[in-house]
């Protein structure tokens, strides 16, 4: 019997409507320094901060995925992130993305960790990668007159963190499509590791 695909999912922080539309005035004005359409730019509605990209899963991983999740919000409350800086992302390699720079916090940091932990011991491959935690407002398609565009603006906003959630990616020629598969709000208070 063939072994299906599965769903391409990840589970992620989901903005507040505030900061969603304060990250969509900074887009729109980077958007206007792209005379050339070398960027191609997010939907504010997919703005989130990705914890873990799981890759396909078959629908009995997520099924487990749910528990776990369910099990290790028991231990959180919510808290806060600062996205400081919107510029070209990575920094110190050619920058792919436009996106907003989240400030690392503790809450945040141990909440990565026991998501990353989570997710191995479920035996998902988990991504190896040096947390750096942002949002992406654009995926930059061409490398044409980009200098104003990547170059570091200063903002401040702030996001409420209450929950997480598990996302299906779709990939479509128009960019990724999200749907929500599950969202688990905090349900505690948090302790460390």
């Amino acid at each position: 019997m063939a072994q299906t695909m599965g769903i391409r999912s990840f589970i992620a922080i989901s903005l507040g409507e505030t900061a969603i539309q304060n990250l969509r005035v900074v887009a729109e004005r980077k958007k206007i320094l792209d005379q050339f359409k070398a960027i191609s730019w997010v939907y504010p509605k997919n703005y989130h901060l990705t914890l873990s990209f799981l890759g396909n899963l078959q629908s009995d991983k997520l099924d487990d995925l749910q528990l776990k999740l369910t099990d290790l919000t028991l231990n959180y409350h919510p808290f806060d992130i600062s996205m400081e800086i919107v510029c070209g992302f990575p920094f110190h390699q050619k920058p792919t993305t436009i996106s907003a720079i989240i400030s690392k916090s503790d809450e945040l940091l141990i909440l990565h960790d026991q998501i990353t932990n989570m997710v191995s011991s479920l035996k998902i491959p988990i991504n190896k990668k040096v947390f750096k935690p942002h949002v992406t407002l654009g995926r930059i398609k061409r490398k044409i007159n980009l200098e104003k565009i990547i170059e570091p603006s200063q903002i401040l906003i702030k996001s409420n963190v209450n929950s997480v959630d598990l996302y299906h990616s779709e990939l479509k020629s128009s960019g990724p499509i999200y749907s929500l598969i599950f969202t688990q709000e905090f349900l505690g208070k948090i302790t460390s590791h």
